[in-house]
């Protein structure tokens, strides 16, 4: 995949054009297309990663992934495997919001997360 795919695919990803993020980033008409044929410096790198949450590795077609998928992937596997354990150990809701004090998160936070997944 070129840089410019990888633009292509980001922009289509977040549901904009390419003329919508020019006038975002304050950038010349055209700035995007002329990345068919060359890579932008590294002022824009920066820009364009930011503006799409993306790191410049990701966006320079050099890892697979970005790391917003990376981080929720990794996310959902360790919910899932703390879920698990939280059930092995027959937690009732109350008991287990209680338990939580170990987090250093708001009790409410930690409520709306977690209490709606186990059953009293």
């Amino acid at each position: 995949m070129s840089f410019y795919q990888r633009i292509q695919e980001l922009a289509q990803k977040k549901g904009v054009s390419f003329k919508q993020i020019e006038k975002e980033t304050s950038y010349p008409t055209n700035t995007l297309y002329g990345y068919k044929s060359k890579v932008p410096g590294g002022q824009r790198l920066v820009e364009l990663s930011q503006y799409f949450d993306v790191s410049i590795d990701y966006l320079m077609c050099r890892k697979a992934k970005d790391t917003t998928e990376e981080f929720e992937e990794l996310f959902k596997m360790i919910y899932r495997d703390f879920i698990l354990a939280v059930r092995e150990c027959n937690f009732k809701r109350m008991d287990f919001v209680a338990n939580l004090s170990f987090l250093c998160l708001p009790r409410q936070i930690i409520t709306h997360l977690f209490v709606s997944t186990f059953i009293v």
